[in-house]
């Protein structure tokens, strides 16, 4: 599956995340902060992921059910 951002845009995000979240991670040591930043990037990124399958699948089938949901969210875990 395609990824929906260049390494260059998820840098960016990251730079945008750090400095939105700044006084909030602080707390943490340097290292920990860039965990953080990159798996909230990671966790976005996945989910564009899904919100495209849907909105994809949607088009094919007006009335999604629940269950379609769940089974395209398990395929990410």
């Amino acid at each position: 599956m395609e990824k929906p951002f260049t390494q260059e845009k998820r840098i960016k995000l990251q730079q945008k995340m750090m400095t939105a979240l700044e006084r909030e991670v602080q707390v943490l040591s340097p290292e920990l902060q860039e965990i953080l930043i990159d798996d909230l990037v990671t966790a976005f990124e996945n989910r564009i992921k899904v919100l495209k399958i849907l909105q994809q699948k949607q088009k094919k089938t007006e009335n999604m059910q629940i269950e379609d949901i769940a089974e395209i969210h398990k395929s990410f875990i």
